[in-house]
């Protein structure tokens, strides 16, 4: 079988095209291939010479043909360029989109009829200005490319169909065995198990099959592989962090796995181990662009967030598709709080990918701290299109509407992000403020009393859940609350303001008097509300509170 950690497979496709590709990504990575990828259908730069490099520096050039592609100039110019190789038949790997028009008579002469139609009106609008000449000058290279694709899509697609090239769907049913035994995958029936394993839904099930699977054939790499990558992807941290140290002990120059490992490490928090492994994956192959990105992502966490940036427009340059590191870039300028800025960098990766939540939310927040939240609402929903069950996008949608002054709305995406997320304090916290607002007091009581649950020494909880008592002339339950309070903070002012009142209430004059001297001495704002408060009315025209508060009434 071929070291498919050192095989390289290009893979040229339409940019419409690219969730599917993403798709095809992924069954290749898992296998411990990772494909080089390039987005043809954006703008044409200087990149023919290094695009045919790539090319015929890889061992095989899988291509991805749509209905988009075939109408795409610049995947249609490469299409060609490909074509016109050498190496054609042995490196083409073509896999077609069940919508493309290109199999029967009909449908070639549509795809010619097009390119004809193109090249035909192209010259036809030039010869219409006045400046004709010059502008066919400028222009002789388009125009010698489609004509290139004119005179050529039919040869091109004659040798599709010669190539006995299948749509997406068979490959897919088949789990790709005929790429694979292209490429060199030879053990039939070991690669036939994998792909059975690959394809089963249940990850559970599929951990199974690979634990028995290495029992047959102990230290198999892809089997390895795909083992430490099933834990990464259920969120097993701990355990797939084990699993990469087994395979790395195996395969220790493999970039891969080194990248692998090191992201592991990022999500259970231990960032400089991360940017070690991500280093030595950087150190094998230095233009590795996923390794590139999490540097930057880890350096980011390790508020060196100058150099993230760096990595992150690093990364762009290789891939200027490339989205994490859009995203990453928007992120970091996101906590700067230069929302506009961020915007510019998110709006590009959201371009590139509007399904990406990541993306999307972070859009919402920087929209929602620029006070701009209709438009923030709009990408929060764009979220819960993706994800309905994701707690942080019901958070965010139930304060957006409470900003708004949506009341019911905020109370019901708030109850259904604790639903989710039941240790979601903050939430808890809000909902009571807005039962307490609509003196709604036992559900109020009932939520600040679930904040508590979580932190019993959650001042703001105790504070709000004793007001609640105060209004509803509860005052030992209100008194109680606030001696807690004061008890962990003794400094409390808001407390102390609440007690003097219940002081006064209770004609305890004393202690109702050295509140108020506190207040006098260290919060001159609640002070200065106390004569206008009906809890002290009666005190008015005592001569020691009007002696206190002689500068303000």
């Amino acid at each position: 079988m071929v070291d498919s950690k050192k095989l390289e497979v290009f893979i040229s496709y339409c940019w419409a095209n690219a969730a599917i590709v993403d798709e095809i990504d992924l069954i290749f990575k898992n296998f411990g291939l990772i494909l080089k990828r390039d987005i043809r259908d954006s703008e044409y730069k200087t990149s023919l010479s290094d695009f045919m490099k790539q090319i015929k520096n890889s061992d095989y050039a899988l291509m991805i043909i749509s209905q988009e592609f075939l109408r795409s100039e610049n995947c249609m110019y490469e299409a060609m360029e490909l074509f016109s190789d050498i190496d054609f038949d042995k490196k083409f790997l073509p896999i077609y989109l069940e919508k493309c028009d290109m199999y029967n008579t009909n449908g070639k002469l549509n795809q010619y009829q097009y390119w004809e139609d193109k090249y035909n009106e192209i010259k036809m609008r030039i010869k219409s200005l006045d400046d004709f000449l010059n502008v066919g000058e400028y222009l002789k290279i388009n125009i010698s490319i489609i004509k290139n694709i004119k005179d050529n899509i039919l040869l091109f697609l004659n040798k599709i169909a010669e190539l006995n090239a299948k749509d997406l769907k068979y490959h897919k049913e088949n789990g790709f065995k005929d790429i694979f035994n292209i490429i060199g995958f030879k053990d039939t029936k070991m690669m036939n198990e994998l792909l059975e394993i690959y394809q089963i839904e249940d990850i559970n099930i599929q951990f199974q099959k690979i634990e028995s699977f290495l029992i047959n054939y102990p230290n198999h790499q892809e089997a390895l592989y795909f083992k430490a990558f099933i834990k990464s992807l259920n969120k097993e941290y701990e355990i797939a962090n084990n699993y990469w140290d087994n395979y790395l002990a195996l395969f220790k120059d493999d970039y891969v796995a080194l990248n692998n490992k090191g992201l592991t490490l990022f999500y259970l928090g231990k960032y400089n181990e991360a940017l070690e492994y991500v280093d030595k994956s950087l150190f094998i192959k230095n233009d590795f662009v996923e390794s590139i990105s999490n540097k930057g992502m880890i350096l980011s966490k390790l508020s060196r967030e100058e150099e993230a940036i760096q990595f992150f427009k690093k990364a762009i340059e290789i891939d200027s598709n490339y989205i994490h590191a859009f995203n990453g870039i928007g992120v970091i300028l996101l906590n700067q709080g230069k929302y506009r800025e961020s915007l510019i960098y998110l709006k590009r990766a959201y371009l590139l990918d509007p399904t990406q939540i990541d993306v999307l939310s972070n859009i919402g927040l920087s929209f929602e701290y620029l006070n701009q939240l209709p438009q923030a609402l709009d990408f929060y929903l764009e979220c819960l299109k993706i994800n309905n069950e994701d707690p942080y996008i019901l958070k965010s949608l139930g304060q957006t509407y409470l900003q708004l002054g949506i009341i019911d709305k905020a109370l019901e995406y708030y109850r259904l992000s604790i639903d989710n997320k039941l240790d979601f304090v903050e939430v808890l916290y809000n909902i009571g403020a807005i039962y307490s607002h609509q003196n709604r007091h036992d559900l109020a009581i009932e939520y600040f009393n679930k904040c508590l649950k979580y932190n019993k020494d959650d001042t703001g909880a105790l504070n709000n859940k004793g007001a609640i008592f105060l209004r509803m002339k509860q005052y030992d339950k209100a008194f109680e609350c606030f001696e807690k309070i004061i008890a962990i903070n003794p400094k409390h002012y808001g407390a102390i303001y609440n007690m003097a009142c219940i002081y006064a209430i209770n004609d305890d004059n004393k202690k109702m008097y050295e509140s108020l001297q506190k207040l006098k001495e260290n919060d001159n704002n609640l002070f200065e509300r106390i004569p206008f408060d009906t809890h002290f009315e009666k005190y008015r025209k005592d001569p020691e509170f009007i002696n206190l508060f002689k500068k303000n009434l």
